[in-house]
């Protein structure tokens, strides 16, 4: 539903590279392009309150379909970015390396 207004370079429109491990830049780009809308579309009241009572988290955008249902038919699942928040877990916790 989102990406009509996404831009079309962003990285959240495009399948994460994470061979073996988490790529932190990307996983970074991804969680700076997401604050980035927040401020733009909420304010910054949003992120300053997730960032005052989190101490750890990042942010990530997921679509388990890639797309929206077309009148409630769903043609085809192309998800998108599904791992991303998974894969930062796992790194955190330290079952996984990032590079």
């Amino acid at each position: 539903m989102f990406l009509p207004i996404i831009d079309p370079g962003s990285a959240l429109r495009m399948t994460g590279e994470h061979f073996g491990n988490l790529n932190l830049s990307d996983s970074q780009s991804v969680h700076t392009e997401i604050w980035n809308y927040l401020q733009n579309w909420i304010g910054a009241n949003f992120t300053n309150l997730i960032d005052t009572h989190f101490e750890n988290y990042r942010y990530a955008a997921i679509s388990s379909l890639g797309h929206a249902p077309d009148g409630g038919k769903i043609d085809a699942i192309t998800p998108i970015r599904v791992e991303d928040p998974f894969l930062w877990i796992l790194y955190k916790i330290g079952l996984i390396k990032g590079k």
